[in-house]
């Protein structure tokens, strides 16, 4: 098959063919002009372009198959067709490295390109260097007084020997650190410096922080609901060392009340001396009251025995109060009713 156009580009860029008709009124141009996109070559065009064959260059460790199920492109098929975009193109490039950092290859080089053939299909090239696997050869962990190393290796899931997964490595910190703020840690932070290669001898420097206590509880937002229905969900009070469990837990319980559709509780600096936050609730109170209406048919039953059902119109009224008498208790009170439409 004959091939009209090539682009390669390790940024994406690329050029396509040109195809522009010849219309003999202005008017038969407007309505093209209506339903034309943009080209491969960014010019308007009719033309649809759609993905041919795939191929990966230089893919030594992982098959050709194991990449295809990571690509937002796909190749066509006799009854599937997949349109060519150049934005997807791109983002297919970045996931095939990250796919490969993920797997400890952390020096890979992903180049894209493809070509449009004269009939309208786009064969796309991946050239991969897969560059040296590394594989994690030792940990050493600084500055850590609360938790110890093999704690701290387990919520990064950092195994010797295994290769250095830098994407999960950077995933699993938001554990970590979650661990320590339920220690009232909430300034702790951690740094991490390896040296590239093979073997990777991974430091970890830790600085935990103060503990830090919960000054005011705030709560904003609130309108016809009480405040006492807020703080006495709360699992926390103030002097308390912050806990960010003991918070994620009251957030729960408050949102369970069925009194809000949005309940946030974040910390905030505290103008006390010393190492004190606010901690601020902030709610969106949902309609105390609610009337559903629930529209229908149905199939009555007779009331002759033995007799056939009947078709009818069916209706039921819910009423729903989330806080009677501004009690925080909730009731809900339903009624149906059948309407017979046969004679």
């Amino acid at each position: 098959m004959m091939k009209t156009d090539r682009s390669t580009s390790n940024t994406g860029a690329s050029t396509g063919s040109r195809l522009i008709p010849k219309f003999s009124t202005p008017l038969a141009a407007l309505a093209l002009a209506a339903v034309a996109f943009v080209s491969l070559h960014g010019q308007l065009s009719t033309v649809r372009y759609v993905v041919g064959i795939i191929t990966f260059d230089g893919n030594k460790t992982i098959s050709a198959n194991v990449l295809k199920e990571v690509l937002q492109l796909k190749e066509s098929r006799l009854w599937n067709f997949t349109e060519f975009n150049r934005r997807f193109l791109k983002l297919d490039a970045f996931n095939l490295r990250n796919y490969y950092i993920s797997k400890g290859f952390l020096e890979v080089e992903v180049e894209e390109s493809f070509e449009t053939l004269n009939d309208n299909s786009v064969d796309i090239v991946f050239k991969i260097n897969e560059g040296a696997r590394s594989r994690l050869r030792s940990v050493t962990v600084q500055g850590n007084r609360s938790l110890e190393e093999r704690q701290i290796l387990r919520l990064l899931d950092l195994r010797i020997g295994r290769p250095f997964n830098l994407a999960a490595f950077g995933r699993n910190f938001s554990d970590l650190e979650y661990k320590y703020h339920t220690l009232g840690k909430l300034f702790f932070n951690m740094e991490h410096i390896y040296a590239p290669g093979t073997d990777i001898d991974l430091t970890l420097l830790i600085e935990e922080g103060p503990d830090v206590y919960i000054d005011k509880i705030q709560v904003v937002g609130l309108d016809k609901v009480d405040s006492s229905f807020v703080l006495r969900e709360l699992e926390f009070r103030s002097d308390d060392l912050y806990n960010a469990e003991m918070v994620q837990l009251s957030e729960r319980q408050i949102f369970e009340t069925s009194l809000f559709s949005l309940v946030d509780i974040l910390p905030k600096k505290s103008e006390r001396t010393g190492n004190w936050v606010n901690v601020t609730i902030e709610v969106r109170e949902m309609e105390k009251r609610d009337l559903l209406i629930e529209p229908g048919f149905a199939h009555i039953p007779s009331s002759s025995s033995g007799g056939e059902p009947f078709s009818g119109i069916e209706g039921a009224v819910r009423l729903v109060d989330r806080s009677i008498y501004n009690s925080g208790v909730r009731m809900g009170l339903k009624s149906s009713v059948d309407f017979p439409i046969d004679v």
